[in-house]
């Protein structure tokens, strides 16, 4: 298509831009081949349409709420403040969690199971002849046990899941917090059962995912509670012990509380010291319950301490250390839920996949060093809480054994009595903050609310008529045009006269339309009768035959100059079907006709044509007998129906005539008809195939070669274009040969496509 529509007068091989014409051009030469591709696609579209499944699809509406704590847990836990400002960073994010949570394999697995779907029509499995094929290149999967459940067949299992969330459709809208969930389905009411089923699923998974979280997270302090509660106990068993058998020494007067005052200075040291032990000791059991959680090196546990108020006193560094390890988490199952989805939808080498497993490992490894520096704080805190404890305990037993030397049985029963407040104490505080943090997931607010339930759907959603029909129009004109340009390219064969012109570089002097008066029709009409000389000449008398119009404008092509600049033309051929003989015959008469003295000479012995076309009977001598010396030199037959029209056959073929056509004797015949005639027209074979044509173009002073319309490769002219060059000066041009009116050479080279109705009835004959 880049070469085949310059514009005459372009040297060949010449690199000319296309122009809005060239395409033009293009396109109506390869309009059927545009026209029957786009049929084609159009009709696989309408094939589509109809053996498609029918599905529908069943939309719900679901709103993920900003978390609000009602009960005042996370205040009174946290110390964190009300009403704070929303972070949109970490709305984000937490949109994104729950949109990766309802596309989760778990999630899938739940509602496939609950639902019943693995005996639903979509889910069956149905024989692929490309799975089939594949499968005898790959090693057969294990099957799975019979009589299993769903959990435990990992084939069944997610062959289903695949299914499922093949067909689920989850995405955020953009600058809101809703999320809407679809599902296509061939029956509509498994398809609203599945969406209303995955909003329900989604509070209920978020629920028991807190509570397991938090319940994990409290399950070390209840072992430490009972340790606390045991001591306690103790303490008050010795209280009550002591107080029995010993007296306790008091002070005149009372408190403000009406109690009796007792002083001891080694008391109020103790008093003070025990409670520094309290501190010390509770701060140790939070301590090791954190280190405890950190040693699992579990990540989704330590996210679950942030913000759980376990870990709000203490080392503020681990605090923030959580918050990091809770948000690294989130965007972790983020990434892994999009992973799923772009390797389903792109396969393993997609950029994009390289990209997200790059940003997955590195969320991976910056999560993991996370954990190890939670683990090193835990494991510090944890060692200086116990140097701590370590320390107050014995400072208190210092003072206990102090005391019980000075006062012995006096102070026994208030130190013992003391203690078994303080440990008591110290139980209930303890006790009270599990029991916070174990229902803290329970008591906060829900964060998901159904805003609109799915409904069964009237009409499919799939397949999309218009769009597929559409869409093969558009594909079909598309891959038609890409065939009609490869077409266009690899094809050889001329297809218009500028391309003629343009890539061999001879003119294009006249088209002829496809009027073959020697074809089957006019055959047919000479067996019933009528006179071959008489019908050659009929469709030349018709002023308006489209034929001898084309004819006449040959003629004055080539007598535009003076007669004797032109006097002998040779007419040749280069591939069989141009029919090169009637064309002679026909331009002789045309000349005759105008008054030229004109002599048809038939070079060509293999195939004479010559006699039997100009309705000649007695014709069995010729040009080879002439050459021969078997007939004089002035020797001619005339043609009767065209006054001024002589021929000389190619007589009988014999074994020297391609040498006398080389010959001095025929360089003689040539000067003597110049004398005689004002044209000479010399009817030579076809050029490639014999070397007669090349021989009698040196003694001619014009070479028009006859080609046939779309008949003759650009090759084959290029290379007899080259090879006349070489032997002679002789101008030479073209003229095709049976062009149909109404194709586009035709057009481009007359710029009309009518045809008359005599020519169309002459067609007909």
């Amino acid at each position: 298509m880049d070469y085949r529509d310059r514009p005459s007068g372009t040297h060949p091989g010449a690199e000319q831009l296309l122009s809005f014409n060239d395409i033009l051009r293009f396109l109506r030469r390869q309009r059927i081949l545009i026209a029957v591709v786009v049929v084609v696609f159009f009709a696989l579209g309408v094939i589509a349409c109809i053996v498609a499944k029918r599905r529908y699809s069943a939309e719900a509406l679901i709103e993920i709420k900003q978390p609000e704590d009602t009960l005042g847990i996370n205040h009174l836990v946290q110390g964190s403040a009300q009403g704070d400002a929303p972070n949109p960073a970490m709305e984000t994010v937490t949109l994104a969690t729950k949109v990766a949570e309802l596309q989760s394999y778990q999630l899938a697995l739940r509602v496939v199971d609950e639902l019943g779907l693995e005996q639903q029509e979509d889910f069956q499995s149905t024989p692929s002849l490309l799975g089939s094929f594949f499968s005898l290149f790959s090693s057969p999967a294990k099957g799975d046990a019979p009589n299993t459940r769903l959990v435990d067949s990992p084939a069944r299992r997610d062959r289903v899941v695949g299914i499922f969330q093949k067909h689920l459709k989850v995405q955020n809208s953009p600058g809101t917090r809703l999320i809407s969930i679809s599902y296509a389905a061939s029956d509509p009411r498994v398809a609203e059962q599945v969406v209303n089923t995955l909003a329900v699923d989604l509070t209920q998974n978020s629920f028991m995912t807190r509570q397991a979280s938090v319940e994990q997270m409290s399950d070390w302090l209840k072992k430490q509670l009972d340790t606390v509660k045991a001591n306690a106990d103790k303490l008050e068993s010795q209280e009550a012990e002591i107080r029995r058998v010993t007296q306790t020494y008091t002070l005149s007067g009372t408190n403000t509380a009406g109690q009796n005052l007792v002083y001891s200075p080694v008391l109020d040291q103790l008093q003070q010291i025990t409670s520094s032990l309290s501190a010390a000791e509770s701060n140790r059991i939070l301590r090791g319950a954190i280190q405890q959680i950190a040693q699992t090196h579990d990540p989704q546990l330590l996210s679950g301490l942030a913000g759980s108020g376990l870990a709000g006193s203490g080392n503020p560094q681990s605090t923030t250390s959580l918050d990091v390890i809770k948000n690294q988490q989130q965007q972790i199952d983020i990434l892994k839920a999009s992973l799923s989805r772009d390797e389903l939808r792109y396969g393993d080498s997609n950029p994009k996949l390289i990209q997200e497993r790059a940003n997955l490992r590195s969320l991976q490894d910056s999560l993991k060093a996370e954990t190890e520096r939670m683990l090193a704080r835990a494991n510090n805190d944890f060692a200086i809480a116990n140097e701590q404890a370590d320390l107050a305990r014995s400072q208190r037993d210092k003072l206990v054994k102090h005391a019980n030397e000075l006062n012995d049985q006096e102070l026994r029963y208030e130190i013992v009595h003391v203690q078994a407040q303080d440990a008591r104490q110290l139980y209930t505080d303890l006790s009270n903050r599990v029991s916070q943090a174990s229902v803290l997931a329970g008591l906060q607010a829900d964060e998901t609310a159904v805003v609109s339930k799915g409904f069964a759907p009237s009409r499919p959603s799939s397949p999309r008529v218009s769009i597929i029909l559409v869409g093969s129009i558009f594909g079909g004109l598309i891959c038609g045009i890409v065939l009609a340009g490869i077409r266009d390219l690899l094809e050889d064969k001329w297809v218009s006269p500028e391309m003629i012109e343009s890539q061999v570089g001879i003119p294009v002097y006249s088209l002829l339309p496809a009027v073959d008066p020697s074809g089957p029709a006019y055959l047919r009409s000479l067996r019933k009768g009528k006179d071959w000389s008489g019908s050659l000449t009929s469709f030349l008398e018709d002023s308006s035959s489209e034929y001898a119009g084309a004819l006449r404008l040959l003629r004055t092509v080539i007598m535009s100059d003076a007669v004797a600049s032109r006097q002998v033309i040779l007419l040749t051929g280069i591939a069989p079907g141009a029919d090169g003989s009637m064309t002679s015959l026909n331009l002789a008469a045309t000349l005759s006709r105008a008054g030229a003295r004109t002599l048809l000479v038939e070079a060509d012995v293999t195939n004479p044509k010559l006699a039997m076309r100009a309705g000649i009977s007695k014709a069995s001598q010729g040009l080879s007998s002439i050459l021969a010396g078997e007939l004089n030199s002035d020797w001619a037959l005339s043609v009767e129906q065209v006054p001024g029209l002589d021929c000389i056959p190619a007589g009988p073929r014999t074994a020297a005539f391609h040498d006398l056509l080389a010959s001095e004797k025929m360089e003689q015949l040539l000067l003597g008809w110049r004398k005689t005639y004002d044209v000479v027209l010399l009817d030579a074979p076809l050029m490639l195939p014999v070397a007669d044509s090349i021989q009698l173009s040196k003694h001619a002073d014009l070479i028009l070669i006859v080609t046939g319309y779309r008949r003759t490769t650009l090759r084959a002219m290029r290379a007899a274009y080259n090879i006349l060059s070489r032997q002679n000066q002789a101008p030479v041009g073209a003229i095709i040969n049976a062009v149909s009116p109404s194709s586009e050479g035709y057009y481009e080279f007359y710029g009309s496509r009518n045809v008359p109705s005599d020519y169309k009835r002459m067609e007909e004959i």
